[in-house]
């Protein structure tokens, strides 16, 4: 049957990955707000976890976009995700300016790493908050998405 990888998710990857935590930060709190996703998370008491949180950890390996990233991040939190689907192509993606922490998909020593890191260091953690936050704002905001949605009608529009 072999190891259960992150994308079946479930009882069984969160196990391996609680005591992946507990042994490498044994004093590390953490909470897991479930597998819901989409629209249905940020409805249902996300954004008053998030302002409790330190950072958003979603370890999805087939996000086509990842809108709850850019929510979080919108709130200042970093964000932990993997390298597949849409995250690649809005996290870490200003030279210098790093928002969050990008883990190979379903290598839970990287993701159990990864949220080490960002617990016990808490400059680098708030740094790419900021930078989370800024980005956030700065690229998708509605106005700069009805800017770039307008661009795109101008440049493809009959004349």
């Amino acid at each position: 049957m072999g190891r259960p990888r992150m994308s079946e998710s479930g009882t069984n990857c969160q196990y391996r990955l609680s005591s992946e935590l507990s042994r490498l930060s044994p004093s590390t709190k953490y909470s897991s707000f479930g597998t819901t996703s989409g629209p249905q998370l940020f409805r249902d008491g996300v954004p008053d976890g998030a302002a409790c949180a330190d950072c958003f950890v979603g370890p999805s390996t087939g996000e086509p976009f990842g809108l709850v990233y850019l929510e979080a991040m919108a709130c200042g939190l970093p964000v932990i995700g993997t390298r597949s689907g849409g995250p690649p192509s809005f996290i870490n993606t200003t030279p210098g300016e790093p928002d969050g922490w990008l883990v190979t998909p379903d290598d839970e020593r990287a993701l159990a790493d990864a949220m080490v890191t960002a617990i016990n260091d808490p400059k680098q953690r708030i740094e790419r908050g900021r930078n989370a936050y800024r980005h956030a704002r700065d690229r998708y905001s509605w106005r700069d998405v009805a800017r770039r949605v307008t661009d795109l009608y101008e440049i493809h529009a009959p004349r």
